[in-house]
């Protein structure tokens, strides 16, 4: 496992990659991915996928979150699953609007976008919405383990 430092406007997140690639969806990647580097996992995932990214701002277009639009769903998502929207009702029922993802290096106030950092994260949450909502995603269907059918037991009579 591989842990990386990654610096965002909340400070110093250490955040793990397992061998395989995927990242570790724990507190710290949550932290990470809400505060400061949304836009980060967002592009990760519309590179993965083509979903659509979404931000969610006040009145003055200043986007606060971004989050994508998860088609199999029908719902926003961001690094905490389904549900995005109404995590960030009060900035929401502001402003959501599509974002051009070609746009992002024309946003004030928010840190390099790193979507390489991300994809182990993006991955990861594919992933989990994958399975947990057993929904077929392309873009992670060789990293969804399957269960394995059983076996029958071949009987054997003896005489």
């Amino acid at each position: 496992m591989q842990t990386l430092n990654v610096q965002s406007w909340s400070g110093n997140h250490k955040v793990k990659v397992r061998k395989n690639g995927v990242g570790v969806l724990n507190q710290d990647a949550s932290n990470l991915f809400t505060c400061g580097h949304c836009h980060s996992l967002a592009l990760a995932v519309n590179k993965l996928t083509g979903w659509k990214m979404f931000a969610v701002g006040d009145e003055h277009y200043s986007p606060q979150h971004f989050i994508m639009y998860c088609p199999p769903l029908k719902d926003y998502i961001d690094v905490n699953g389904p549900k995005a929207v109404s995590r960030y009702k009060r900035l929401a029922s502001r402003l959501l609007e599509e974002f051009d993802p070609t746009e992002i290096d024309q946003l004030e106030f928010y840190k390099e976008p790193d979507p390489e950092m991300a994809e182990p994260f993006a991955k990861a949450l594919l992933i989990k919405l994958s399975v947990e909502h057993d929904i077929d995603i392309p873009a992670v269907r060789e990293l969804v383990s399957k269960p394995r059918p059983r076996r029958k037991k071949k009987i054997v009579n003896k005489v």
